[in-house]
């Protein structure tokens, strides 16, 4: 009888390992996860932040410059690790109102936002 007892015992050790290692393995793996989560919405918080101080720096300057000038705007750069594409266009519907568009993106995400602005 104290080998059954014995055997039982090394088979119970075997499925507490097994389980110990389950859960090990099933909290590693939500903890990277979850960190691959935080850096990706990290790069579309600083494509957004990016992308609406552009807009209104374009408002700005479509509210305070000549016809001329705002036509100048159309223009490619590169901010951090980021493209970054202003296109601004005339709406000839309205009297004096242009439509902004501006897209972020880089080699990974893509953001693309555009408004509309009057000019007083």
């Amino acid at each position: 009888m104290d080998i059954k007892k014995d055997g039982f015992a090394t088979i119970e050790c075997i499925f507490s390992i097994t389980i110990v290692c389950l859960g090990i393995y099933i909290v590693s793996n939500v903890l990277y996860n979850s960190y691959e989560f935080t850096l990706f919405n990290k790069d579309r918080f600083d494509m957004l932040d990016i992308a609406k101080s552009k807009i209104e720096e374009t408002k700005y300057i479509i509210k305070n410059n000549s016809e001329s000038k705002i036509n100048d705007l159309n223009k490619k750069d590169k901010i951090n690790k980021f493209e970054v594409e202003t296109i601004i266009e005339k709406n000839k519907e309205n009297y004096q109102c242009y439509k902004i568009y501006v897209s972020v993106y880089n080699e990974k995400n893509n953001l693309k936002l555009e408004s509309y602005v009057f000019k007083q």
